[in-house]
């Protein structure tokens, strides 16, 4: 589980201790000067907007802000980085990175940020997906090793999550649902099924809820809210945001096609 939090920081030394997770701290808003310190070496900056410091489990530091900014944090535990690197044959020796720029890493912090304070998260397997994603960045980008090359999902491994899926649809699937399935590990999972299906587990599983609310729409006269729980969206306005994108109509204009 990766944790997301904008803090405000009021001008001042924060002492910041080892910890048993991994931090990325993204800095938010106007220009800030700064001096940090991380094992003994001291860093005299400007931070910019999206400038970006990791700071690896087990090291502390120190940060002096000279004037009030935000920061985009994310605690990412060290289990799930090991258990991603060791499912792909990787040691985690990872280093401080201070001052870096990623955009890839800020918009999968902010998509974090926001699912977690949505009053209608998107749900488990969405949430799964970002963590991962954002320790696959790490691991690739910021630990000195590139992750092995994926493979394939076996025609019997495909076949179970599909009827995996179309069973489970109206539930709050997770991608260690569908990684049991699969007798693999959740890291593993998403990268077989990326090459196998073309598409994300979360996509995946969007599409054929899409598929699942048109058939009803079109053949049964349920209420848009019921159709959209049954096919495992928590509200009606999911159901139509991803109807629209996917087939480009509204549920009210699938019913009135059919």
């Amino acid at each position: 589980m990766i944790e997301a939090q904008l803090r405000d920081v009021v001008p001042g030394t924060v002492e910041v201790a080892a910890s048993s997770h991994h931090l990325v701290g993204i800095h938010q808003g106007a220009p800030t000067p700064a001096v940090c310190r991380v094992r003994d070496v001291v860093y005299k900056r400007l931070q910019k907007h999206g400038d970006t410091d990791i700071v690896p489990a087990g090291i502390g530091g120190s940060w002096r802000d000279e004037a009030p900014c935000t920061v985009l944090l994310l605690r990412v535990e060290q289990q799930l980085v090991s258990a991603q690197a060791q499912s792909l044959g990787l040691e985690t020796p990872m280093e401080p990175c201070l001052q870096v720029r990623d955009r890839q890493l800020e918009h999968l912090a902010w998509a974090l940020q926001s699912e977690q304070v949505s009053r209608t998260p998107a749900g488990q397997l969405y949430r799964d997906s970002l963590d991962l994603a954002v320790v696959a960045r790490l691991l690739q980008h910021y630990s000195g090793h590139a992750p092995t090359p994926p493979g394939r999902l076996t025609q019997q491994q495909r076949r179970h999550l599909e009827e995996y899926v179309e069973v489970h649809l109206d539930q709050d699937l997770s991608l260690e649902q569908l990684a049991q399935v699969a007798e693999l590990s959740a890291t593993r999972l998403k990268e077989l099924f990326k090459e196998s299906f073309g598409v994300t587990p979360h996509q995946y599983v969007l599409t054929q809820r899409v598929r699942r609310a048109e058939f009803l729409l079109r053949h049964r006269r349920l209420p848009v809210a019921q159709v959209a729980l049954e096919v495992g969206f928590a509200h009606q306005s999911h159901l139509a945001q991803w109807m629209k994108r996917l087939l480009g109509l509204t549920p009210s204009q699938v019913r009135i096609c059919s």
